[in-house]
C-alpha cells in the first residue's frame, strides 16, 4: 500500500543518511521484493551500492530505475558518474537514455503519419516537408531499436564484479569483464553462465557474478 510504502522509504532514507547503510540497503531490497518496483526504491539501491563502491550493483539498480523512469534526475547522475569510472558500458546513452524504447517508436509512428499527410499534398515545400520529415521518423525508428536491442531486451544481465571471461566453464581466460558491464545472458552450464559481451566476445562467468536487469 501507498502508506506503507512511504513510511517504509523514509524510515530506508534516514537509515541511508546516517551510518546504517547495510540496514538500509536490506530494508530497500525487501520493499522491491515485496512488489514495490518504484524508480525511488531502485534509485536509492543504488546510492547505497555506489556509496559502498559496489559498482556493479549500483549499475544494476540504476538502469532498473531508467527503465521505470527515464527521465528521473538523480539516474541521469548515476549513469554520468558510472560511466566515468567505466561501470556504463553497454547500457544506454544520450537520448536512448532518457526515453524508452516504445516512446521513441511511437514518436516515429506520429512522425511517419505526419509525412504522409504532407506527402498528399499537392504543393511542392509540402512534400519537400514531408521527406524531411520522413527521414526524422526513420532516425526515430532506428533509435528505438537500437534502445530494444541495447537496452530494453529480455536477456540482458550486469557483470556485479570484475570477473574473467573463460572459453568454457571454470577454463582459461584471456579477457577480464568489469563491474557494471551489460551482458547478454545465452544460457546456464551448472555453477556457470554463459554471457555475450559483444559481436566477438562471449564466454562463461559464474552465475553469482551477473544478475539480469
Amino acid at each position: 500500500r501507498d502508506e506503507e510504502l512511504a513510511a517504509r522509504l523514509a524510515q530506508a532514507a534516514r537509515a541511508l543518511s546516517g551510518t546504517q547503510k547495510a540496514a538500509a540497503g536490506r530494508a530497500l531490497l525487501d520493499l522491491w521484493n515485496a512488489g514495490a518496483r518504484r524508480p525511488g526504491v531502485a534509485v536509492d539501491l543504488a546510492i547505497a551500492a555506489y556509496y559502498d563502491r559496489r559498482l556493479g550493483e549500483a549499475a544494476l539498480w540504476t538502469e532498473r530505475a531508467r527503465r521505470l523512469d527515464p527521465r528521473h534526475p538523480i539516474v541521469a547522475e548515476l549513469a554520468k558518474a558510472l560511466a566515468q569510472e567505466g561501470a556504463w558500458e553497454g547500457l544506454p546513452t544520450g537520448l536512448r537514455a532518457r526515453t524508452t524504447g516504445g516512446e521513441l517508436a511511437f514518436a516515429a509512428c506520429v512522425l511517419a503519419t505526419l509525412a504522409l499527410l504532407l506527402a498528399g499534398l499537392r504543393l511542392r515545400p509540402a512534400r519537400i516537408a514531408g521527406a524531411a520529415v520522413f527521414a526524422l521518423a526513420l532516425a526515430f525508428a532506428g533509435l528505438a531499436a537500437q534502445s530494444g536491442a541495447a537496452g530494453e531486451a529480455p536477456g540482458r544481465a550486469v557483470v556485479l564484479g570484475d570477473t574473467p571471461l573463460s572459453d568454457t566453464p571454470g577454463g582459461a581466460s584471456n579477457v577480464d569483464l568489469e563491474a557494471g558491464r551489460a551482458v547478454w545472458l545465452e544460457g546456464a552450464a551448472g555453477d556457470w553462465m554463459r554471457v555475450r559481451a559483444g559481436s566477438q566476445v562471449s564466454g562463461y562467468v559464474p552465475k553469482g557474478k551477473v544478475r539480469a536487469i
